[in-house]
């Protein structure tokens, strides 16, 4: 079978298996996280503040829905402008077209992905097309927060696709589309402000004035929907519960919940309270925001060290590996980072693949950035917790019970997936390196 042949096989293969996948998981939900999203833009439509979850649940059940409704923990533009359309629908008729909407810009997101990075090597000749096509292929196939997102009805899929084609429209030079696509991703959530100010930062000004203008626009035709009070009440409510040591939703769950993989997590289940000991105040809360800060300190600071260096523009992948790193960055400083956030994680894997395809780096380098694929695409963090918490934790309850502390271990081997992104964060900085080496065009 010729290479063009197989690729046209294996990609009938990914759609058909995929498609099964997310069909099967998208019928395992026995909550929906779309819930909380749908009755908070039909909130907005009738007045209400769609931040007052008994509101959400009042609307719930005249719905007929009888699952559970969170709090809406979404800046005012998500569902006042980009759900307004399903609102239209009645609760079950608007999770199917979630579904389809969800499938196409899944496959949408990664066709584009593929083609960002398929022929930008050190040639440009694309010599690596087929490995790569099986690299998106694998992550397509085996990335677990795909089927959480089919599962939970969550956004994710479509920020996974407004990010992909604001690098698509940024290599073209699309300005516009670009710095549209860019607002739409801050808006929804937040932590993309960053990409923003590392445009600036590279003298990217037309897509960074672009997307600034867009952002001011759509700020304030969300406001005008929602009105000036419930917007100042996420600003005033909703939003601190973003900060260090807290947890935006009204779970019962600790800041520092085991599938927490972000900076907030990890710090807030040594210095705040983990899922471990739901009962023990953990001594010195206030250092543990100091180091989480002085954190954030150092990552952006390594950050702007690093792109005020100049960097050979090697075609395209010049362009695109800075800012893909800038993707794990506010992905490592988001207040929270459950499984189904980690899809975005995508574009950087596959950015950072590309590189090392053309580059070949050392064994060390190709073996860590495999594992880090493996355990960010694979759900093997959660065997880990469940061994831990059950064989060992709660089996020996009164040896913990007599000194909590003894607990402290386990709090620092169970974030595998938080010690997985600060890898892809080095690999990201290796990525850069090599791409600066390579001669201009």
């Amino acid at each position: 079978m010729g290479k063009k042949a197989f690729m046209g096989v294996f990609t009938i293969f990914l759609i058909w298996f995929s498609f099964q996948t997310c069909y099967i998981n998208s019928h395992r939900q026995k909550t929906s996280d779309f819930a909380h999203i749908y009755f908070a833009a039909q909130a907005i439509k009738m007045k209400l503040n769609p931040y007052e979850t008994y509101e959400l649940k009042k609307l719930a059940r005249n719905h007929g829905y009888e699952g559970e409704v969170y709090s809406y923990v979404y800046p005012p533009f998500f569902g006042s402008v980009l759900m307004y359309p399903f609102t239209f629908f009645s609760y079950l008729n608007a999770l199917k077209l979630w579904f389809w909407f969800n499938i196409f810009f899944l496959y949408l997101a990664f066709f584009v992905l593929y083609q960002l990075i398929r022929s930008y090597g050190k040639d440009g000749r694309g010599d690596n097309e087929l490995y790569l096509m099986l690299f998106i292929g694998a992550m397509l196939l085996t990335f677990n927060s795909i089927a959480e997102n089919f599962r939970w009805g969550q956004v994710n899929i479509f920020i996974f696709a407004a990010l992909v084609l604001f690098f698509h429209f940024y290599l073209k030079e699309k300005n516009t589309w670009a710095g549209l696509c860019l607002s739409i991703l801050a808006l929804i959530k937040i932590g993309p402000v960053l990409l923003l100010f590392f445009l600036f930062l590279l003298r990217r000004y037309r897509i960074f004035f672009h997307a600034l203008f867009f952002l001011v626009f759509l700020t304030a035709l969300s406001v005008w929907i929602v009105g000036v009070e419930n917007t100042l009440f996420y600003v005033k409510v909703t939003l601190p519960t973003y900060s260090f040591g807290n947890i935006p939703y009204e779970t019962g769950l600790p800041p520092g919940d085991h599938g927490n993989s972000s900076l907030n997590g990890f710090f807030s289940s040594i210095f705040v309270r983990s899922i471990l000991a739901l009962n023990v105040s953990w001594e010195n809360p206030g250092l543990g925001k100091a180091v989480y800060l002085f954190s954030i300190f150092l990552l952006i600071g390594d950050a702007i060290a690093q792109n005020r260096k100049s960097i050979s523009p090697s075609g395209n992948m010049g362009k695109i590996v800075p800012l893909s790193n800038i993707v794990i960055l506010y992905t490592l400083m988001s207040s929270v980072t459950w499984e189904h956030h980690l899809i975005s994680i995508c574009v950087p894997l596959a950015v950072i693949g590309a590189v090392y395809l053309n580059e070949r780096p050392n064994k060390w380098w190709t073996v860590s950035f495999v594992l880090c694929w493996l355990i960010l695409s694979m759900d093997i963090e959660r065997s880990l917790h469940h061994f831990v918490l059950n064989e060992i934790v709660f089996a020996n309850k009164g040896f913990f019970a007599a000194d909590p502390h003894r607990l402290r271990p386990f709090l620092l081997i169970m974030p595998v997936k938080f010690y997985a992104l600060v890898l892809l964060w080095f690999h990201g900085r290796k990525a850069r390196q090599l791409v600066s080496q390579w001669p201009r065009p």
